[in-house]
C-alpha cells in the first residue's frame, strides 16, 4: 500500500540556514533531531516541544510526519484561522520548499481541512488523505469514530498549552497506540494545570533573541489624568505611533486587544470617533470566510489594523503586526507571551521595533513583574518570565523522572506525579533516623503506588479508599472511591521529616513516622521553633491568629480574623494569652506569600504547587526551623504575644489535667461492647496518677473500667496496658483513645498557672496572689456524724454516714430552688445547687473528695483531685445554654437526681434571659480552718482560686473543710 510520507522520506534535507541560503534554523534543527531521537525508543507518552513564537514551529510540525514515516497524520489547531493557515501551507508545501527541506519536484500531500464535526460525511475523503487538519471538536469526533480513528499513527498538536482542556485531553487520550507530539511556545497556564507530556526539547527565548528571530520590543506607557478617558488616550497614541512608523517607511499594522466582543464593538466606535485609522473586528463568532476576507484586507493594506478578542493571539503568522494597543491586559502569562510573540517576529521586509501601548499601571502585576510600569523594560521582563517558567518545567520533569516505582502499581502512576499540585502543608517531626526503603504502614486503604526518590529523600504514596455509600446496604457492591496523596520529605541537613497528607487523619502522621523513623524515634516541633518559619520576611499582615488563654475559661481559645488582627493586641495580651496558631501574609524577597503554623507541629500555606515546589518549600522552612541564630520580628503587635517553649521536663507543680477545648466542643462517642454508645469521652473521669520529670501517668475511669495512660515530655500518649484501652468513634472510623489524644492534646496547669500541652510550656506572666484562709468554710462534720474517710455509700463505722449523705442534709437547708445529685462518671459536680431570683440564676457546684491523709492540711493527694475537678467543671458554666445542654444529657443518661425542684422547671428556667452567676465549692475535710498548712497545699488552693476567679465563668471559689 502506498504511504505518502514513507515514500517521500528520502526527499528530506536537513541543511542549516547560512548567509543567503535558506535552510533550517538552529531551533528547528534541534527540535527535529529531538523528535527523531525520542521515537527511536518505545514511548507511549506524549512528546512536548517548546519553540518560541517566530522560530518556525509550523515547519517542524510539517517535517514530523516525513521524519517518522507516518501513514496518516492529524494536526490539531486551536482556531479556525490557524487551521486554515496550516492546511493551506501543508497542501502546497509552501514553507518546506521555501527553506529547501523538500525539493520543488516533491509531490504535495493530500490535505483535508475538517471544517465541520460530521465525520460520517467525510469518511472516504479522510481515508484517502495524508493529512487531516482539525480544531479540537473535530479531532474529538475523529477520536471516537471506531471506523476512522485507527487510521492515524501520528497526532500533532499546535499551541499545546491547551492540552489540559477537557476536549483536547479526551481527544488525545482516545488515540491509543499513536505517536503524539505537542508543540507550544508557552508550556504553562493561568490555572496551573500541567501538560501531560515528556518535555523533549526547549529552545529559549534569549537564544531566539540572539538569533535575531525574536525582535526588539518597546513599551510605550500612556499617562492619564483623573478626568480623561483611558480608551481614547490609548487610541490617539496608537494612531500617532502608526503614522510615525509609516513615515519611516515601515509597513506596520496595528492590533487592538479587547477583552470581549462587546468591548471590541465599543472600541471600534472609539477609534472611528477619535482617529482616522481603518479598523475591523475579528472574533471567534465570525465565519471562516469573513475572517479570511478581513485578514486579506489587512495584508493588502486596505486596513490599518484589526480589533481582536484573543483570536489572533496564537498561531497566526503575520510579521507586519508591529503595534499593539492593549486596552484590556490579560493576566495569563501564557496568553501575554503569545500576544507579544505575534509582534516580535523578524521574518519580513520593512518592519521595525515592536511597540506596545497601554496605560501606565503600577498596580498590574504579572508573575511578580510590573509589566505596565513607567520604567518597565519589556524585552528583559518577557525573556525572564518565559525562561524561568520553562526552566521550572524542565527541572520539574527531571525531578519526576528520578522517582522509581516501589510497588506493584502500574507505571502510569509515575506520569501522573507531574500533574499533582498539593496544597502546601506539613506535619513536622524531628528524627535522626529515616529509612526511605521502609514499608508504608497498613491503614485499611489500598496502596495504589509508592514512588521513591532517594536523591531527594522523598516518598510519594497514592492511597485509594472504597466506602459503601450511606444509601446502600453493607452487602452492596457499590462503592464511593476516593484517592489520597501522602508525601514524605526528609531533610538530612536538619533531621526534620515533613509529612503532607490529603487524608485528614491525625493518626496517619504517627503511623507513618513510626514506620519510617522507628517507634518513639521522633518528636514534634515546638511552636517556639515553628515560629522561625516567619523569619526573613517583612510587611506582615496577620489575618488569622489563635490565642490560648492560660487563665480565662470564657474564651479559652480566641480566634481572630481580619485584614490585620495584630492591631488589636497590646502588652496586656501577652499576660493573658500565649500564641496558639498564626496565619499571615508577608513578602519574601519582594514576593508575597502566605504562611502559618500551629501547636500541632504543623505549618501551612494557601499555595498549591508541584511536588518539586512543595519539597523546596519544605527544605527552606527546615533550614529556618533549625537556625539557632534566627530572630523573628513581625514588627506588628503580634510580637507582644509570648510563644510557647519546648518542654524539657514536666514541672513538679502540675496539679490539674483536662481535655482540650476541641474535645469539649466536639466530644467523640465511646465504643462500648463493640457498638457506638451515647456516652462520650466527656463521661470518662480523667485524673493524674503520678508526675515525674519525663512522664505523667494519668488514669481514665468509666463506670467499672479503669485504664492507665502515659504522657511523655514530647507530648505523646501511650496506653500503659498496651492493647487495653478505650475506643472512640471518630468520623467513619474507630480510634484508640491514645491515638485521639495525640491529635487532641491534653492540657495541664501548674500552681503558677503555666499551661503545659502538646510537649510545650506556655509560661504565665501572672503573679498568683497568696492563699487567704478565709476561703475555708468550717463544717462541723462530727456533729453530722460523718466518716470523712468515705466519700459516698455506706461506712464501716457504726452510726456514721458518708460525706455525700452529710452534705445532702446540709444543702437541703440552704434554700436552693433546685438541688441535684449528679455523682457518677462524667459528672458536672457531685451536687449542684441552684437558686433563682427575679433577675438572677445562681449556680453552685460542689465537688467532694474523702480525706485520706492522716493529718489536716498535710496530704497533697487529698487536694489534687478535688481542685482538678473544680477547675474542669468551669467548662459547663461557659454559658447557660452549655449548662442546660449538659443537664439534659446527664438526665438522659440516668443521672441528675433532683433532691429539690424538678427537671422540667430547671430546663425552662435556663432558657430565660436572667443573668447567671456561679460559685464552685471544693469539699475536702482534710483542709482545716485555722490550722498550719503545707506550702504546697496553699499553692494549689491559691492557684485554683486565681484560675476560677479569672475564668470569666465562675465568680467565686470556696473550700468546705473542717
Amino acid at each position: 500500500m502506498y504511504h505518502y510520507f514513507l515514500e517521500n522520506y528520502e526527499n528530506l534535507q536537513f541543511r542549516k540556514a547560512k548567509d543567503n541560503y535558506k535552510g533550517l534554523r538552529k531551533a528547528q534543527l534541534g527540535a527535529v533531531h529531538a523528535i527523531a531521537s525520542y521515537f527511536t525508543k518505545e514511548n507511549s507518552n506524549q512528546a512536548l516541544v517548546v519553540l518560541p513564537t517566530g522560530t518556525g514551529k509550523t515547519a517542524v510540525i510539517m517535517i514530523s510526519p516525513y521524519l517518522l514515516e507516518s501513514r496518516k497524520v492529524l494536526i490539531i489547531t486551536p482556531s479556525i484561522l490557524v487551521r486554515n493557515q496550516i492546511a493551506e501551507d501543508f497542501r502546497n508545501l509552501i514553507t518546506l520548499k521555501d527553506i529547501n527541506v523538500l525539493p520543488e519536484i516533491c509531490m504535495n500531500p493530500n490535505v483535508f481541512e475538517l471544517t465541520d464535526t460530521k465525520i460520517e460525511n467525510h469518511i472516504d475523503t479522510i481515508k484517502h488523505s495524508d493529512v487531516i487538519v482539525a480544531t479540537p471538536h473535530g479531532a474529538y469526533n475523529l477520536s471516537i469514530s471506531t471506523e476512522i480513528k485507527g487510521e492515524f499513527d501520528l497526532i500533532l498538536v499546535d499551541e499545546a498549552h491547551h492540552e489540559p482542556a477537557k476536549k483536547w485531553r479526551e481527544a488525545l487520550e482516545n488515540f491509543t497506540n499513536t505517536k503524539r507530539i505537542l508543540f507550544t511556545a508557552t508550556p504553562f497556564r493561568l490555572d496551573n494545570k500541567k501538560i501531560k507530556a515528556d518535555l523533549i526539547y526547549s529552545y529559549s527565548l534569549s537564544q531566539a533573541y540572539e538569533d535575531k528571530i525574536f525582535g526588539e520590543i518597546t513599551f510605550i506607557p500612556v499617562k492619564i489624568d483623573a478626568n480623561e478617558n483611558r480608551d481614547v488616550k490609548i487610541a490617539v497614541e496608537a494612531e500617532k505611533i502608526f503614522y510615525e512608523d509609516k513615515l519611516k517607511g515601515y509597513r506596520h499594522s496595528l492590533m487592538v486587544r479587547a477583552g470581549s466582543i462587546e468591548e471590541s464593538k465599543e472600541l471600534l466606535q472609539v477609534y472611528k470617533t477619535n482617529t482616522e485609522l481603518k479598523l475591523e473586528i475579528v472574533h471567534s463568532r465570525l465565519s471562516s470566510k469573513t475572517v479570511k476576507t478581513i485578514i486579506n484586507k489587512l495584508k493588502d493594506g486596505r486596513l490599518d489594523g484589526v480589533i481582536c478578542v484573543d483570536m489572533m493571539a496564537e498561531g497566526f503568522d503575520f510579521p507586519n503586526l508591529k503595534i499593539g494597543a492593549i486596552h484590556s491586559p490579560h493576566k495569563s502569562l501564557a496568553v501575554t507571551l503569545q500576544f507579544i510573540g505575534r509582534f516580535a517576529r523578524t521574518n519580513a521586509d520593512n518592519i521595525g521595533v515592536a511597540k506596545f501601548i497601554a496605560i501606565n499601571d503600577e498596580d498590574f502585576v504579572l508573575e511578580n513583574h510590573k509589566l505596565f510600569s513607567q520604567d518597565a523594560i519589556w524585552k528583559d521582563i518577557i525573556i525572564n518570565l518565559s525562561e524561568s517558567q520553562i526552566t521550572q518545567e524542565e527541572e520539574n520533569q527531571q525531578f519526576i523522572n528520578s522517582f522509581t516505582l516501589e510497588s506493584d502499581a502500574s507505571r502510569e502512576i509515575i506520569n501522573e506525579i507531574s500533574h499533582l499540585r498539593p496544597n502546601f502543608h506539613a506535619k513536622i517531626f524531628r528524627t535522626a533516623s529515616f529509612d526511605i526503603n521502609a514499608n508504608f504502614p497498613e491503614m485499611g486503604l489500598k496502596i495504589e503506588g509508592v514512588l521513591v526518590n532517594k536523591e531527594n529523600s522523598t516518598v510519594i504514596v497514592i492511597l485509594k479508599e472504597l466506602v459503601v455509600p450511606r444509601w446502600a446496604t453493607t452487602q452492596s457492591e457499590l462503592y464511593d472511591q476516593s484517592y489520597y496523596l501522602v508525601v514524605l520529605y526528609y531533610s538530612h541537613e536538619t533531621n526534620l521529616l515533613f509529612i503532607n497528607s490529603q487524608l485528614k487523619n491525625e493518626n496517619l502522621y504517627y503511623m507513618v513516622a513510626d514506620a519510617y523513623c522507628g517507634e518513639d524515634s521522633f518528636q514534634k516541633i515546638s511552636r517556639n521553633e515553628l515560629h522561625k518559619v516567619l523569619g526573613g520576611m517583612m510587611n506582615f499582615e496577620i489575618f488569622n491568629s489563635g490565642l490560648q488563654n492560660r487563665v480565662s475559661n470564657e474564651e479559652s481559645y480566641i480566634i481572630s480574623s481580619g485584614p490585620d488582627v495584630s492591631n488589636t493586641y497590646d502588652p496586656a495580651t501577652g499576660k493573658l494569652y500565649a500564641a496558639g496558631h498564626v496565619f499571615c501574609k508577608a513578602s519574601n524577597n519582594g514576593v508575597e506569600t502566605t504562611l502559618g503554623y500551629s501547636s500541632g507541629s504543623k505549618i501551612w500555606s494557601s499555595t498549591y504547587g508541584s511536588i518539586k515546589e512543595f519539597i523546596e518549600w519544605c527544605r527552606i522552612n527546615a533550614l529556618k526551623i533549625n537556625d539557632k541564630e534566627l530572630v523573628v520580628k513581625t514588627n506588628t503587635a503580634y510580637d507582644f504575644v509570648p510563644i510557647p517553649e519546648k518542654l524539657i521536663k514536666f514541672p513538679e507543680t502540675i496539679f490539674c489535667i483536662k481535655w482540650s477545648n476541641n474535645t469539649y466542643s466536639n466530644p467523640r462517642n465511646l465504643i462500648l461492647k463493640g457498638k457506638i454508645s451515647e456516652k462520650t469521652i466527656l463521661d470518662i473521669e480523667l485524673g493524674i496518677s503520678a508526675v515525674t520529670k519525663n512522664e505523667i501517668q494519668f488514669y481514665c475511669n468509666f463506670e467499672d473500667t479503669s485504664y492507665l495512660y502515659s504522657l511523655s515530655v514530647e507530648g505523646k500518649v501511650t496506653s500503659v496496658q498496651k492493647d487495653n484501652e478505650f475506643l472512640l468513634q471518630v468520623g467513619k472510623h474507630q480510634q484508640r483513645l491514645s491515638d485521639y489524644l495525640n491529635g487532641n492534646p491534653l492540657e495541664m496547669l501548674t500552681t503558677d498557672l503555666c499551661l503545659v500541652t502538646d510537649g510545650e510550656l506556655a509560661k504565665s506572666n501572672f503573679k498568683v496572689e497568696q492563699f487567704v484562709p478565709d476561703l475555708i468554710k468550717e463544717v462541723k462534720w462530727e456533729e453530722l456524724k460523718t466518716d470523712v474517710t468515705v466519700e459516698f455509700g455506706s461506712t464501716a463505722k457504726s452510726g456514721m454516714i458518708s460525706i455525700h449523705d452529710a452534705l445532702e442534709k446540709l444543702l437541703g437547708d440552704v434554700g436552693y430552688d433546685h438541688l441535684i445529685y449528679d455523682h457518677g462518671t462524667g459528672e458536672v459536680a457531685d451536687f449542684i445547687g441552684i437558686s433563682i431570683t427575679a433577675s438572677e440564676i445562681n449556680i453552685h457546684f460542689y465537688h467532694v473528695k474523702a480525706m485520706k491523709g492522716k493529718t489536716y492540711n498535710n496530704s497533697v493527694n487529698d487536694i489534687y483531685d478535688v481542685v482538678g475537678q473544680s477547675i474542669k467543671s468551669i467548662i459547663w458554666l461557659k454559658t447557660k445554654s452549655v449548662f442546660r445542654t449538659k443537664i439534659i444529657s446527664r438526665n438522659k443518661s440516668g443521672y441528675c437526681k433532683f433532691i429539690l425542684g424538678n427537671y422540667n422547671d430547671l430546663v425552662n428556667d435556663l432558657q430565660t434571659n436572667k443573668v447567671s452567676k456561679a460559685k464552685i465549692i471544693a469539699v475536702q475535710p482534710s483542709v482545716k480552718f485555722n490550722h498550719k498548712m503545707r506550702d504546697k497545699i496553699a499553692e494549689l488552693l491559691a492557684a485554683t482560686n486565681h484560675y476560677i476567679k479569672h475564668s470569666g465563668s465562675a465568680n467565686e471559689f470556696e473550700i468546705w473543710g473542717s
